[in-house]
C-alpha cells in the first residue's frame, strides 16, 4: 500500500512539473528514470523484510516442535488440541500469504491501467495548452483535481485500518514480552522437573497462541475488505 502510494504520489509531482513544458520523448525518459530509481531504493527494505519473515518462520517451526514434544511428555492429553491449534496458525498463514499475493497482482493491474489514464488526461490538458484554450496555470489545476478525484478518501480509509492494525501490534507486543517471561520459566521448570508448573505455564503459551490466532483472523478479515474494495 505504502509502496504504491509514495510511487503515485512521485507520479503526479513529476507530472506537474513537466508534462506540459516538456516534449512528450523527453518527459518519457524523465518519468522511466524516476520510477526505476523508485524502485532502486526499495528493493533494499523489501529484501530485508523478507529475510526477517524468513527467520521468524523458521524460529517458528523450531519454538513449535520444542513446544509439542514438551506437550508430550507432560501434558499428552493436551496434544490434539495442540496439534489443531497449530494447524489452525499454519492455515491462516497460507491464507493471508494467497490474499497478499492477489491484492499485489491487482495493484499491479490497476497502477498500469491508472498510469495509462494519467497519461492520456495529461496529453489532452497538453494540446489545450498548446491550443491556447487553457494556461499552464489552469492546466496544472485541472491536473490536480483530476488526481484527488482518482485518489478519492482512500488515504482516510488506509489510515483508520492501519491505526486499528498498529493498536493490536501493540496488544500483541506486550504479550509477546509476556510470553517470553513465560518460556523462560518454562525452561526453568522443566530443568526442575516440575510438571505441574509445567502444565501451567503450558496454558499461559496455549492462551498467547490463540490470541495471536485471532489477530491473523482480524487481519485477514481487513485484507479481504481491502481486496473487495480494490477489485470495485
Amino acid at each position: 500500500m505504502l509502496k504504491n502510494s509514495k510511487l503515485f504520489k512521485r507520479l503526479v509531482t513529476t507530472t506537474l512539473a513537466v508534462s506540459l513544458l516538456i516534449p512528450s520523448a523527453s518527459f518519457a525518459d524523465t518519468k522511466v528514470e524516476s520510477v526505476d530509481s523508485i524502485q532502486r531504493n526499495e528493493r533494499l527494505p523489501l529484501t530485508k523484510m523478507k529475510e526477517f519473515r524468513g527467520k521468524v518462520i523458521d524460529s517458528y517451526q523450531k519454538r513449535h516442535k520444542r513446544l509439542i514434544s514438551i506437550v508430550e511428555k507432560y501434558a499428552p492429553e493436551d496434544l490434539e488440541n495442540w496439534n489443531s491449534l497449530f494447524e489452525e496458525h499454519k492455515e491462516l498463514r497460507e491464507e493471508l500469504k494467497e490474499l497478499r499475493t492477489r491484492i499485489k497482482e491487482i495493484r499491479h493491474e490497476k497502477r498500469n491501467k491508472k498510469k495509462q489514464e494519467i497519461k492520456k488526461f495529461r496529453n489532452e490538458l497538453r494540446s489545450k495548452v498548446e491550443a491556447g484554450e487553457i494556461t499552464v496555470e489552469e492546466s496544472k489545476d485541472k491536473f490536480q483535481k483530476y488526481v484527488e478525484e482518482i485518489k478519492g478518501n482512500r488515504q482516510e480509509r488506509r489510515e483508520e485500518l492501519k491505526a486499528k492494525l498498529q493498536e493490536k501490534r501493540e496488544q500483541l507486543k506486550v504479550e509477546r514480552e509476556k510470553a517470553k517471561e513465560v518460556r523462560q520459566k518454562l525452561k526453568e521448570a522443566i530443568k526442575a522437573d516440575d510438571t505441574e508448573k509445567i502444565n501451567e505455564l503450558l496454558d499461559n503459551i496455549y492462551i498467547h497462541l490463540k490470541k495471536r490466532i485471532d489477530f491473523l483472523k482480524e487481519k485477514i478479515q481487513a485484507i479481504k475488505e481491502r481486496l473487495e474494495e480494490i477489485q470495485d
